[in-house]
């Protein structure tokens, strides 16, 4: 996993003020945080991200609640995400929420890719942890747990029941029964899928929001932009190599640095440096784009070794079983999540 990425202290928050609500003692639980608990103090402070997933795990390990994350984002409110949650409340409409949602959610999370599209009826928000990590899929389960519960947050209490998706997919397994799952996100949940995805009617993300005021929606929405921006700034060429790899779901051949520096509009040479100054290598990069994406192709038991050698640009089958052999120490017909 890359040190590089970071995440809002706004997990740390959430996760500690969760585990309270399950009698776990903030004292014990703050054992676990990799600095004194006194230092948190601005919302906007990041933290390693490692730092929070290993934080969460144990969180979730004292509430002895496997799905901690779900359970979590169910019963957060808007008010844990500061001045953010004052833009979601202005925003005219639930899909305007969500996307902004997608856009900003790098201020919140560094390694996680959002997406927000629309097909006939409906609207898909796609969202992947480009990490690999225990707590990782707590991590999509709160996201996604709270996005849901935002949406009833922000309308008008008559039109809250009506705010639910068509369905939810999960790479991963259950974590708990089926069952649980379907009660608390009140639709149809599926499991091992290819992509994380909430999948709604365009007319339930068209309801209103309860009494937005535009002036201050504008005010507030440039004061997120600006924080934005200034992130982007300090670390944003790993971000957009990655981007860059994930955007194209197959691969004929896989991108040389040449070849996504030139997409990128930047020389071969001034990528290469900045993404050293960034910790990290166009190698490196690649080589943890092509695992993940293997791995979940792999666990969605749709496809062969050979289709995924293909889709990810692969010269051959036996070239993607060396590769993914040096990744995971085991050959693809192996693997198992």
């Amino acid at each position: 996993m890359s040190d590089t990425y970071q995440a809002s202290v706004l997990y740390i928050k959430i996760a500690s003020q969760f585990a309270a609500m399950n009698k776990v003692k903030r004292s014990e639980l703050h054992q676990h945080l990799p600095f004194p608990p006194s230092e948190i103090t601005h919302d906007n402070e990041k933290l390693p991200l490692r730092d929070i997933l290993d934080f969460w795990s144990k969180a979730s390990e004292l509430s002895s609640d496997k799905a901690f994350g779900m359970h979590a984002g169910i019963n957060c409110h808007l008010t844990h995400y500061g001045i953010f949650a004052h833009v979601l409340m202005n925003c005219t409409n639930i899909y305007n929420a969500l996307h902004l949602t997608c856009k900003y959610g790098y201020l919140m999370n560094e390694a996680i890719e959002n997406n927000l599209s629309t097909e006939q009826d409906t609207s898909i928000y796609t969202s992947e942890l480009l990490v690999e990590h225990e707590a990782a899929p707590q991590i999509i389960e709160f996201h996604f747990a709270s996005i849901i519960q935002m949406g009833k947050l922000i309308t008008a209490r008559k039109d809250s029941n009506k705010i639910q998706p068509i369905r939810v997919e999960f790479c991963h397994s259950p974590l708990v029964s089926a069952c649980e799952y379907k009660t608390l996100l009140e639709c149809e949940v599926v499991f091992n899928q290819t992509k994380n995805r909430i999948i709604s009617a365009n007319d339930t993300l068209l309801t209103p929001t309860n009494a937005p005021n535009e002036g201050l929606y504008r005010l507030l929405l440039k004061k997120v932009d600006a924080t934005l921006q200034a992130d982007l700034n300090q670390k944003c060429q790993s971000r957009k190599v990655t981007h860059y790899l994930n955007e194209n779901q197959e691969w004929n051949q896989w991108p040389t640095l040449e070849e996504t520096a030139n997409a990128l509009k930047t020389s071969a040479s001034t990528l290469k440096r900045k993404l050293k100054q960034e910790g990290n290598s166009f190698q490196e990069i690649c080589d943890h784009t092509r695992y993940r994406l293997a791995k979940q192709l792999l666990n969605s038991k749709i496809y062969t070794a050979n289709e995924i050698s293909d889709r990810l640009g692969f010269s051959c089958t036996a070239s993607f079983g060396r590769s993914f052999k040096r990744w995971s120490g085991k050959c693809p017909s192996d693997f198992k999540t």
